[in-house]
């Protein structure tokens, strides 16, 4: 469904933009702060998400008028494998009639998540001129997700057909963007030919469908539109230039960028080398990875869950809580604090709107001086 929606917005606003590319390193983005400290760190990556606590959801950004051009008319091909085959069932054929049906067009991108964006890198080899895939399982014998099979030889022929076809894009000069979660897809990204591939990494993990959430956050939409103006901007005959190929790159010093979302939509991307970006969710100690709704004290950064009105840290404090300006805050959760909602000053418990007194220490919402009450 979001991808009829985004596909839907997209004609209907007629015209593509290239959104921010990488603004610099993660070395850029944690100065100031203590990179051994996980929740510092976090607290860095979602800076840029300061929503306020009545905001209904961020709206898509329109193009700007400098890099803006004409989307000129496209068609949908929607593709379902109703077998959950990974596309992978019969796949020469299956190539052979989207080719043919792509054959009439100057441009093809393919766009798909989970088992459609695995299917997506299986055929893009000679056929796509971009590719958008969002959490797409690549290392079949350790996916929990998985097409079935007879023996782990098929498993390992279906993840082998896509390495190639991924090379095979590359060559072409096909633009291929892999979307993930810091998460199981991560490890799924990474075993990706990481020089043909451009690998962004969201720091959080997702409660629903990554893409669903990507679209209610206002991040798909800029993302896919990134991806047709760049596939337009390529020339019709770039095909015919094959591409040289990368000079080998010591494993664990592949480049990923991390994705921080902005308030409002799209993202920033932030350089990091893959040993950097494990090490930054996966070291020892670190602390769980956020969730939609999350937020961070302002205070002392820590993470705190959306259910949690004031910091779980810093107790009952001006400006440590969910309400306070500037509050980093991970959309996509449930829509809470809404005007009128408030926390007790006396227990520091989250109230609705349509609560007199506290419903955990029984305090009227006025009759404690710290009590806070969302404007």
């Amino acid at each position: 469904p979001e991808w009829l929606g985004v596909l839907r917005r997209l004609y209907e606003q007629g015209a593509v933009s290239a959104q921010s590319q990488a603004v610099g390193s993660l070395d850029d983005l944690l100065k100031g702060r203590d990179p051994n400290i996980y929740e510092e760190c976090m607290a860095a990556l979602w800076s840029f998400c300061c929503l306020k606590a009545d905001a209904v959801g961020p709206q898509a950004p329109t193009p700007g008028t400098a890099d803006a051009m004409k989307l000129p008319e496209f068609d949908v091909l929607s593709v379902v494998d109703h077998r959950m085959r990974w596309y992978s069932e019969e796949a020469p054929a299956f190539g052979r009639a989207v080719r043919e049906v792509a054959k009439p067009y100057k441009h093809v991108i393919f766009v798909g998540a989970s088992m459609g964006g695995a299917g997506a890198l299986i055929h893009c080899g000679d056929i796509a001129d971009a590719v958008v895939a969002f959490s797409p399982q690549a290392n079949l014998l350790e996916a929990c997700l998985r097409p079935s099979a007879a023996d782990t030889a098929t498993l390992e022929s279906i993840a082998n057909a896509m390495q190639a076809s991924i090379r095979h894009a590359a060559s072409r000069g096909a633009s291929i963007h892999v979307h993930c979660a810091a998460d199981e897809h991560l490890l799924h990204a990474l075993s990706l030919p990481l020089s043909c591939v451009e690998v962004t990494v969201h720091p959080l993990l997702p409660r629903k469908p990554f893409a669903r959430l990507l679209d209610r956050a206002g991040v798909l939409f800029p993302i896919i539109q990134d991806a047709v103006w760049r596939m337009l901007q390529r020339p019709i005959d770039a095909a015919d230039d094959a591409s040289s190929p990368s000079a080998p790159v010591a494993a664990g010093s592949e480049m990923l960028s991390l994705g921080c979302w902005k308030a409002g939509g799209g993202i920033h991307r932030y350089r990091a080398t893959a040993q950097e970006v494990l090490k930054l969710f996966f070291a020892q100690g670190n602390a769980q990875i956020p969730r939609p709704g999350d937020w961070f004290c302002t205070q002392c950064h820590r993470r705190n869950m959306s259910r949690q009105f004031f910091c779980y840290s810093c107790g009952i404090k001006p400006g440590a809580h969910i309400a306070n300006e500037g509050t980093p805050r991970i959309p996509g959760g449930q829509m809470f604090p809404r005007k009128g909602d408030w926390g007790c000053g006396g227990c520091g418990q989250a109230c609705c709107a349509y609560l007199n007194w506290c419903d955990r220490c029984h305090i009227a919402r006025d009759a404690h001086e710290m009590t806070v009450v969302v404007q």
